[in-house]
């Protein structure tokens, strides 16, 4: 769900012989011997939203395939060279777009995933997502993900899915499985989880989602009948990932032949009669590109060297070799199959942009800004406070995810510019549209629902007025073909999630104009220690992995959930429910530790301890204490939230 967010800003490199190098750590110390299912801060906050019903499940239009790629992406960034496979296996019935809530999807599917993957590094996780149930209106995805790497005892089992909190490490254990699960009954829909010695851990989902009725004709319509029909010869060591790559490529009415790495290195075989080869990187070989290079000169064999968005090491000598057509990465989602069909036809080399995702573009946009293809440069030692040099430009936040947004707004507080949000790609044109206003500079997130971040910045650059306007673009999949589609479409630069404040503040010193009032760029951010009287906030911060923002929100859920949880504790003692009072003491004991209200901790604990040992009778001689450690803790809260951070 999760690992992303406590990291979406990660602080930039210190500078050599810098004294600040040496000052403590935020990040929490690791558990020894802990197994976490994830990052619970980020649980921790959807849990609080949930006890307070403030979780919302929206209704937009959505294309399944961002979803896909974000979360490959994020768990790139987590699981480099761990000798994961991730494997998509999309059947060709499920929609490209459909009606729903992405963002809940992509944190559902991110959650169970990372969840198998932690557990078991080497693990080969495949999504199968196929239809359940259709009608004129709705249709029901079955989700299956499986990790047969996996088995879980009945007893391990409970345990994977049951959450508690780790009084040793100061930590919650599996509360994102149940929020997971919490989660998909709000979507009105099941998840179930299994293990078996043969299987392994299987999780399964099925999940409804209205129909976007403008998607009744083909999904992915290829501009060429001559484009369709190829014979493809695939090798590929893993034999899950060769038949899910064949049956994408078989919505295109394409044959696959599959051969093992082994098996193709042992035996001589005739690629003559194939219009398309993909090979694994590790078989590009001298005497394979040898002998692709006489093929290609008499036959119009295309060429696609295969690798894993999870391999850092590649193999980078096809970037010389005139035999390699495409780059391609797995996972692949349907439309990145889709797209490099579209590549090869046109013989691309890696360095050609592909076209457009929805072909609808006349022609490619007129370019007049600048462009930046390359990273930036992670500068070292940039603070909040250096960002006001770019004090007086004007910024236009574009993400669905209100909390990126704030994360944003946290290290652009102190900048003096003017800055706007806009949570999908349509409002953000929309807000372009209106030329009341003029942006020097566009923050565009790519997975969004109703437009997404391709689709908006080529309408935006459809409209001359707006052709010199900086759009940086935001992604986690960091793949070639994706930064040539995003350039393709438009953008000036990119930057990948999760962000780091030195590349952002060197994108803004590429785009933007500076104002003059000069800071110091090498300051480094310090994080208050005070303890607000009844709250120590450095211990919640420290709790927050260290960052300020997810804290923040973990504290506004807090009082929303819990800040009337004395008179409910009341009235249950009134009616005689201490069963329920023992929850609600033993969820506050645990929550006031991990945002630093120690005496609130110590209350709560010493009336659930009284529960626990069937003390019932003494149970109302705290409630009064309980009331006024609350309110007071309450202050603190109100007063840290308005104070400067």
């Amino acid at each position: 769900m999760f690992g992303w967010l406590t990291k979406l800003f990660r602080g930039a490199p210190q500078a050599e012989n810098d004294p600040k190098e040496k000052t403590e750590s935020l990040t929490p110390a690791s558990a020894e011997g802990v197994e976490v299912f994830e990052n619970s801060s980020e649980s921790l906050i959807e849990y609080l939203r949930l006890k307070s019903k403030q979780t919302m499940i929206k209704q937009e239009k959505f294309n399944l395939n961002n979803v896909l790629n974000e979360l490959s992406g994020s768990l790139s960034n987590d699981f480099m060279d761990s000798g994961v496979e991730l494997i998509f296996d999309v059947d060709r019935e499920v929609p490209r777009y459909m009606i729903g809530d992405s963002l809940q999807l992509e944190k559902i599917l991110e959650s169970l995933t990372r969840g198998l993957i932690e557990k078991n590094p080497q693990a080969q996780v495949e999504i199968k997502i196929s239809q359940y149930a259709s009608s004129e209106d709705s249709q029901s995805l079955s989700i299956v993900i499986v990790d047969q790497g996996v088995h879980l005892s009945r007893e391990e089992l409970k345990a994977f899915t049951v959450p508690y909190y780790d009084e040793v490490h100061g930590t919650y254990i599996k509360l994102g499985f149940y929020v997971t699960r919490e989660i998909v009954a709000l979507m009105d829909g099941t998840l179930d989880v299994k293990s078996d010695p043969k299987r392994g851990t299987l999780m399964q989902m099925v999940v409804p989602f209205a129909k976007d009725k403008s998607e009744l004709q083909r999904k992915y319509r290829l501009p060429s009948r001559t484009m369709v029909g190829k014979k493809v010869f695939l090798v590929d060591d893993n034999y899950s990932s060769a038949l899910a790559i064949k049956k994408m490529l078989s919505y295109f009415r394409y044959t696959v032949d599959i051969l093992s790495a082994e098996y193709f290195r042992e035996k001589k075989v005739d690629l003559s009669p194939y219009d398309i080869a993909i090979f694994d990187e590790v078989l590009f070989e001298p005497y394979v590109v040898r002998y692709l290079k006489n093929l290609k000169m008499s036959s119009g064999l295309k060429v696609v060297l295969l690798s894993s968005i999870f391999r850092s090491g590649k193999n980078k000598t096809y970037e010389v070799l005139d035999v390699v057509d495409a780059a391609a990465d797995k996972p692949f989602s349907q439309e990145r199959i889709f797209e490099m069909i579209l590549d090869l036809d046109r013989n691309a080399k890696r360095e050609k942009s592909i076209a457009p995702l929805d072909n609808t573009m006349e022609h490619k946009p007129e370019i007049s800004h600048k462009i930046h293809r390359a990273l930036f440069e992670n500068k070292a030692g940039v603070s909040t406070e250096s960002f006001s040099v770019f004090a007086g430009n004007t910024l236009l936040v574009v993400d669905d995810n209100r909390i990126n947004q704030k994360i944003v707004l946290h290290v652009l507080g102190k900048s003096g510019m003017h800055i706007e949000t806009a949570n999908d790609g349509r409002k953000a044109v929309d807000m372009l549209m209106r030329k009341d206003k003029k942006y020097d500079l566009i923050l565009m997130d790519i997975n969004m629902p109703i437009l997404d971040g391709y689709a908006a910045t080529a309408e935006i650059r459809r409209e001359s007025v707006f052709s010199d306007i900086p759009i940086i673009a935001l992604t986690t999949l960091i793949l070639e073909s994706e930064i040539e589609k995003m350039f393709g479409h438009g953008v000036s630069g990119y930057l990948s999630k999760p962000l780091e404040v030195g590349r952002l503040y060197t994108a803004f010193e590429f785009f933007l104009a500076k104002s003059g009032s000069s800071k110091d760029v090498a300051k480094t951010r310090t994080v208050s220690r005070k303890h607000f009287d009844r709250l120590d906030v450095f211990q919640g911060i420290r709790y927050a992995g260290g960052n300020e923002v997810v804290y923040r929100e973990i504290l506004k859920e807090f009082v929303v959930a819990y800040g009337q949880s004395a008179d409910l504790i009341r009235h249950l003692t009134d009616d005689r429910n201490y069963a329920q009072v023992k929850i609600l003491c033993g969820d506050m004991k645990n929550l006031a530790n991990t945002i630093g209200a120690n005496k609130m901790h110590e209350i709560a604990d010493e009336m659930y301890k009284l529960l626990l040992y069937s003390d019932e009778q003494k149970v109302p001689q705290y409630i009064e204490s309980y009331r006024r450690e609350l309110e007071k803790l309450r202050h603190s809260i109100e007063a840290y939230l308005k104070g400067s951070v």
